[in-house]
């Protein structure tokens, strides 16, 4: 019968074959293609080419053409600046001069102002002339020409005076600013503290009518600083220069300083705006021209930072996929201008002609090509029609049409019609070969079909009931119903070990038909071959009973990886192995593996009866043995080996065996190395092309494990064979009480079988017999360790609570074991997309069962475990998915909320506790405080002693929130303390917001997680602020500003500061909420006290604050914060205001 459907088969094939050759010939180019293609690609890529390589040539001359021009632009704008600034700088040094040497007297302003007034006749270009004494007084020569001047050239009404022709004052002079004091002037200040001639800030006049830039000159006399000098530059100039240049059609040109602002532009736009009552600068990136907005965000996105640039850079961009040409030059004076210089210039404003040129070009081309075309094709038509004729017909035979095929239509060609008449006799012969194989193929097809139907549905009725069988069996032995004589154990378990062969033999049978029919499908990945060899002879123990026998695993461990489907690999060690053990009845089986070139050797030895030479091959071929003999004495059906060999072959390897009679056989096989192979054959599998979703995964630890019970099965008695999963110790079962396994299934007699194997080892089991029951069961009852699920349910699949169950519990959390009758790979690769861990196929062994039952349990409680030194939380913020998958520098870069706490003098605590009263006090504190940091979205990055860094992904407001938590649960274990007899305990807590970096560091054999940024710094200096003020949570201004309902907190400002290590101030807060209720409202009852306070103190007015301060601490005594600013307050009494007082506070420590 085998032989009859083989021979099918191969007719099967050799029609298929013939059909596939017809199709291919479909798929050949057509011969008039032939013809006119060549031709035509001739003279269009000649047209091509040529086009091509002129518009290169265009585009290269452009682009030396616009880079020279940046260039010459850039020359040009900077050599006009050197010239523009020279004014300024040489009125203030010829004005120095003057005053020196007696010329001017410093303190005849009216003497000064005819002086001014004459150079500003002289220099147009020059806005305003002016000098500021020491007393405060000002003149100067403004661009009206009018002179402007203090009264009594001293700090005081600002007085506008005209001038006529003479440059002298005249008239009544027109009052301004009436408390105008020159010191104080940015221009003053900043030239007194630098001490030497510079350029001023960029800045707007007051009614915004110019922006200017000053450049200024300290004035010495006798080594003592008497004032400054300055001359103004309207920045207006600079623009109306800019415009004068020709760049292109649209081209632009602009200054800007580092900071982005502009100071000069080509285009029409004004450099500076109105912005509530106030005159602000415009940024180059906010410019209404896109071209320079644009320039000026690429220039930051290529450098980083404008302060980068330091040199001249040419470079290109695009703006909606067209091409800019930029170039930067930087522009640098003695006095401290730090400009860039910026031309931008659109490739399009030179190209427009270019690319209109090209366009003619291939109109032109157009008009031959498409008349080449038209004679090709009259030229083809007329050769190759007759051959046409033929191949419709052939088309036609290819699909079956056998109509007209056999009486084609000739040509007055000679070959083409001999050609037609040999055509139409094949077709005739094949029209009669075709109708008599179509009969014989119909019949093979739904031979077959039967055939797939009857495996699949035999391989699904047979396992269900054979699980209910074997299971109650097995269980009743194991004593589920008590206490059983000797006779029903040896029936028992000979009804289990005639089970558990029938499952062998349907197995065995399934895969070999899918061998036979290339429907298995490989899984492959890297297989470690140690590991794997020593799970298959741990499972393989049973096997040898009471032989003799040693099984040995000398697979070296540092072998390299094989690129190998573990599960079918595993059924080949078993199918070699299992027959080593059956045909040895003392000695050894010993398992070897080596490397060579670029696959793994393994090889399996035994010293068993051996094979005869004769029968080397022979034993690789179905339902054959080496000797009749031995199919009566060890059983089997001979389809092992042969099922072995097309696994290997599978995977790209080969077999072969070397045996002696009497001595024993050493069986072979070679694998590919994961590093070599595993590229390569991923390309081969997908080549293969193999037609089927049906192929399947056999659990071989569970087809095999069952061959135990086959052992137990003797001709005259049954033997008792232990093994590690079995035979638990009394300790190890009395441990499984505290696991909890809820089991589903709809079939009562498979929850039964589930709940004897289980109860036998003392685990706690809950039954649900549908998927709804089972999600109730989870939601009501206490948790559970893990949930054994069978797939095939009504109304609700296993496939569906599986995914309600991973919507709330991750798989190392509550892990999920299917259970099916079914093992194809696309039901098993459904199950682990649906979330579960693990499957076995019904009907299972019951040691298997167990063992996986231990080992899903015990990764789950380690991976719970390594949950408390790595949160499940940090995990997924690095996104991995498990702590294995962590490696050293795993970090994530973002802004987020850092928190950093401390238990104050605690040093002073622990001094009067013993080291255990410590690790006691500690623990006891972090266990109270530390959930509120998960309960607010928070994690903690790490614990350092008896305080804590924790970060917070979501922001500001999980940071405030958990710190006022934390407040609120040391205040409830102070009251715990307090009635124990003991001090109460008081924590710091800072807050900040900004960038930072949270990840792995230390090395390969020892990590933890940490948290760096200067942010990180400043939070740990902000927490040791809190004692310093007395306060329990400070949060940063940062962090205030994205709080996102800010005034739902009760605070108040604290202080500005500079912490040890940064030279920036920065802005502190109090956050009241977590305080002690009497503390928080005393704090609230003098919050307006305490705000005057601080206001008074900033502007220097230290009577005034002093009186608030002490009203402050009249009501609230303990308030640190009051005091210490009241201190402060007296200490400025007593040594003075300094000059640049601005209400900051340096700390010295951190």
């Amino acid at each position: 019968m085998v032989a009859d459907n083989l021979d099918r088969k191969a007719i099967d094939e050799d029609n298929k074959g013939f059909l596939k050759k017809l199709m291919t010939a479909r798929k050949k180019i057509p011969l008039r293609t032939v013809l006119i293609v060549p031709f035509v690609l001739q003279i269009f890529g000649t047209v091509s080419l040529v086009g091509y390589l002129s518009f290169k040539n265009s585009q290269n001359a452009v682009d030396t053409v616009i880079s020279e021009l940046r260039n010459e632009i850039s020359q040009h704008i900077k050599l006009h600046l050197e010239v523009f600034l020279k004014s300024p700088n040489l009125i203030n040094k010829n004005n120095d001069k003057s005053l020196r040497i007696g010329l001017l007297d410093i303190n005849q302003p009216d003497e000064i102002a005819q002086k001014f007034w004459q150079q500003k006749q002289v220099f147009k270009n020059v806005n305003v002339i002016y000098f500021g004494n020491e007393n405060g007084g000002y003149v100067g020569v403004d661009t009206t020409n009018e002179i402007t001047t203090t009264r009594n050239f001293q700090a005081g009404q600002i007085l506008i005076y005209n001038t006529g022709n003479t440059g002298k004052r005249y008239g009544i002079p027109e009052l301004s600013q009436p408390n105008y004091d020159a010191r104080v002037r940015p221009w003053y200040k900043k030239t007194k503290n630098k001490k030497r001639s510079q350029w001023s800030d960029i800045y707007t006049y007051s009614d915004g009518s110019d922006i200017v830039i000053a450049a200024t000159r300290p004035f010495y006399r006798n080594a003592k600083f008497e004032g400054v000098l300055a001359a103004d530059l309207s920045l207006e100039q600079i623009s109306k220069y800019l415009r004068t240049l020709k760049v292109g059609k649209t081209g632009k040109t602009f200054i800007i300083e580092r900071n982005g602002l502009l100071v000069g532009s080509s285009s029409n736009e004004k450099i500076s705006y109105k912005k509530d009552k106030k005159i602000e600068r415009l940024n180059a990136s906010n410019s209404t021209s896109p071209l320079i907005s644009e320039s000026t965000q690429f220039l930051k996105k290529e450098f980083g930072d404008l302060n980068n640039i330091k040199k001249t850079h040419q470079l290109e961009f695009d703006i909606k996929n067209k091409r800019q040409y930029l170039q930067v030059t930087t522009y640098n004076d003695e006095y401290g201008l730090d400009w860039l210089i910026v031309v931008a210039i659109p490739e399009a404003d030179f190209m427009a002609q270019i690319n209109e040129n090209q366009r003619n070009t291939i109109l032109l081309c157009l008009l031959p090509l498409i008349t080449s075309i038209i004679v090709c094709i009259i030229t083809a038509r007329r050769i190759s029609q007759p051959i046409s004729r033929l191949n419709e017909a052939v088309k036609d035979i290819t699909g079956g049409n056998w109509k007209g095929t056999e009486s084609v239509q000739g040509s007055r060609i000679d070959e083409v019609g001999e050609l037609a008449t040999s055509f139409n006799s094949m077709s005739h012969e094949l029209h009669e070969s075709f109708e008599y194989l179509e009969e014989k193929n119909e019949e093979l097809e739904r031979l077959d079909k039967l055939k797939d139907e009857f495996l699949a549905n035999t391989s699904h009725e047979l396992r269900t009931p054979l699980n209910g069988m074997i299971g109650i069996a097995e269980s009743v032995v194991d004593g589920a119903t008590g206490e059983i004589t000797p006779l029903q154990h040896k029936n028992l378990s000979m009804i289990a070990g005639s089970g558990h062969r029938l499952l062998e033999l349907v197995n065995d049978i399934l895969d070999f038909a899918k061998l036979k029919n290339q429907g298995i499908e490989l899984q492959q990945k890297p297989v470690g071959i140690y590991s794997l060899v020593d799970v298959v002879l741990a499972f393989s123990q049973s096997l040898v009973g009471g032989k003799n026998l040693k099984l040995i695993n000398s697979v070296p461990d540092n072998l390299p990886l094989a690129y190998a489907d573990e599960h079918r690999l595993e059924q080949i060690l078993f199918n070699i192995i299992g027959n080593s053990i059956k045909f040895t009845e003392s000695g050894k089986v010993e398992v070897f593996a080596k490397e060579d070139k670029d696959q793994l050797t393994i090889t399996i030895l035994d010293t068993g009866i051996g094979i005869p030479p004769e029968k080397h091959e022979k034993i690789f071929e179905s339902f054959e043995q080496a000797d009749g003999s031995t199919s009566r004495e060890y059983g089997g059906t001979g389809l092992g080996l042969a099922v072995t060999k097309q696994l290997v072959k599978l995977h790209g390897g080969k077999i072969w065996v070397e045996s002696q009679v009497g001595k024993g056989s050493t069986f072979s096989f070679t694998l590919p190395i994961a590093s070599a192979a595993s590229n390569q054959n991923k390309i081969q599998n997908n080549s293969e092309n193999r037609n089927t979703q049906e192929s399947n995964l056999p659990n071989i630890i569970s087809k095999k494990s069952r061959k135990t019970t086959l052992q137990k099965v003797k001709a005259n008695s049954i033997t008792s064979i232990s093994t590690n999963s079995a035979e638990e110790s009394e300790e190890n079962i009395s441990d499984n009480s505290k696991y909890h396994i809820l089991i589903v299934d709809d079939e009562p007699v498979n929850l039964q079988v589930l709940n004897n194997h289980l109860s036998l080892h003392k685990y706690r089991v809950t039954q649900a017999l549908s998927g709804k029951e089972a999600l109730k069961a989870v939601e009501n009852e206490d948790k559970f360790d893990l949930v054994l699920l069978d797939i095939m349910m009504p109304k609700m699949s296993g496939y569906k609570v599986c995914a309600a169950l991973r919507e709330k519990y991750p798989a190392h959390q509550l892990p999920v074991v299917m259970l099916t009758a079914k093992n194809q790979v696309t039901d098993i690769v459904t199950g682990f997309k649906f979330g579960a861990n693990d499957y076995l196929t019904k009907p299972f062994r019951k040691e298997e069962l167990l063992t996986r039952i231990k080992s899903h349990i015990k990764l789950s409680q380690t991976s719970k475990s390594y949950g408390r030194f790595v949160p499940h939380e940090y995990l997924k913020f690095l996104s991995k998915e498990s702590i294995i998958d962590v490696e050293l520098g795993d970090h994530v870069s973002k802004e987020m909320a850092v928190m950093f706490s401390d238990i104050r003098s605690f040093t002073t605590l622990s001094e009067s506790m013993t080291p255990q009263e410590n690790f006691d006090f500690v623990n006891n504190y972090l266990r109270q405080v530390s959930p509120v940091i998960r309960d607010n979205t928070g994690f903690i990055v790490k614990y350092l002693g008896d305080g804590m860094m924790a970060v917070f992904p979501k922001g500001a407001d999980d940071a405030v929130a958990a710190g006022i938590g934390k407040l609120k649960k040391v205040e409830e274990q102070n009251i715990q303390r307090i009635e124990q007899g003991l001090l109460p305990i008081k924590v710091g807590i800072g807050v900040h917001f900004g960038h930072m970096m949270v990840g792995m560091v230390g090395e390969t054999a020892r990590m933890q997680g940490d948290a760096f940024s200067d942010n990180v710094n400043l939070t740990a200096r902000l927490e040791s602020l809190t004692k310093f003020y007395g306060v329990s949570l400070v949060i940063s201004e940062q962090a205030l500003e994205h709080l996102s309902n800010p005034e739902k907190y009760q605070m108040r400002f604290l202080d500005r500061v500079i912490v040890k290590g940064r030279s920036e101030p920065i802005a502190i807060y109090e956050i009241l909420d977590g305080e002690l209720a009497e503390i928080r409202d005393l704090k609230l009852q003098t919050l307006s006290d305490f705000e005057n306070g601080l206001e008074n103190y900033r502007c220097g007015d230290c009577d005034k604050a002093k009186q608030y301060f002490e009203k402050v601490l009249a009501v609230n005594k303990e308030d640190k914060a009051a005091a210490l600013y009241l201190e402060r307050v007296e200490e400025l009494q007593c040594n003075g205001i300094p000059q640049d007082w601005s209400g900051v506070w340096t700390m010295t420590k951190k």
